[in-house]
């Protein structure tokens, strides 16, 4: 393993500088701790550094920590948090951490595909973000599933598709997401990837309203108004701007006034 660090003169002067708080020189540490270097192999002290230095954040140390994680050295073998360490170091491009991700989410770990979807799309380069998100997607990951959906949708990444659209999305929101189920709502309303059918809509914008999407709170307040998709009830639309309203939203607290003024009315 190549250590490419700051040179100290000696191996009691980089433990010094660690000491005092140089992250470079806690890499250093941790790195002749872990391979045996100027000194015996210790993996809890290499772990100790490793630690102290990937805080302070050297993405060399972040990956190597990761590697900690990922074999058991100096702690309890943990993917998840290999994972975690590899994408610090990643979001400091640091390539050989991306590697070792990316070798993870090949194993079909999903966490790992996720990430990496999120990575590349940062990295704006969306034909790979889409192919992660889709690996996570395909195993059962309903925020995956989401994003898929969603670039089915508006053909980023891939071709439009509109029926794999309603597909994924349809799949996320079954498992219980939130957005996707507020998605479904839109689509189905507006005739979006799919034939408007109103009360599909209110099937799915209740589901999301359930689970504090004020926007579709505030939809739903808003089609019990209007009697769309279902039996008009006044009652039932204040009940519902005002969940939207307590959550901020300025449309639904503006028109929860007007509508308790006429409720008022109507008792």
């Amino acid at each position: 393993m190549k250590n490419d660090s700051v040179k100290f003169s000696s191996f009691l002067e980089c433990k010094q500088k660690a000491e005092q708080g140089d992250s470079e020189a806690q890499y250093k540490l941790g790195f002749c701790y872990i391979y045996g270097q100027e000194t015996k192999k210790n993996y809890d002290e290499g772990f100790k550094w490793f630690t102290e230095s990937a805080q302070n954040g050297n993405a060399k140390a972040q990956y190597e920590l990761g590697h900690c994680y990922m074999y058991g050295k100096g702690v309890s073998r943990n993917v998840s948090e290999a994972i975690k360490w590899y994408y610090k170091s990643v979001g400091q491009d640091y390539k050989e951490a991306r590697y070792h991700l990316e070798k993870i989410a090949m194993q079909g770990y999903v966490e790992a595909q996720l990430i990496l979807g999120m990575y590349y799309l940062d990295k704006h380069k969306k034909s790979l973000a889409f192919k992660w998100y889709v690996k996570a997607a395909e195993q059962g990951c309903d925020q995956a599933q989401y994003k898929v959906g969603t670039w089915y949708a508006l053909g980023e990444g891939t071709e439009r598709n509109e029926a794999k659209a309603i597909e994924w999305y349809t799949k996320a929101a079954e498992q219980g997401y939130e957005k996707a189920q507020y998605m479904l709502g839109e689509c189905y309303y507006f005739g979006y990837c799919v034939e408007e059918n109103d009360v599909k809509a209110v099937e799915w914008y209740t589901k999301a309203a359930e689970q504090s999407n004020e926007y579709a709170q505030y939809d739903l307040g808003y089609l019990y108004y209007h009697g769309i998709g279902i039996e008009k009830n006044d009652i039932k639309a204040v009940e519902w701007y005002t969940k939207a309203a307590k959550q901020g939203h300025k449309i639904a607290q503006f028109l929860w006034v007007l509508m308790c003024n006429n409720v008022r009315q109507l008792t």
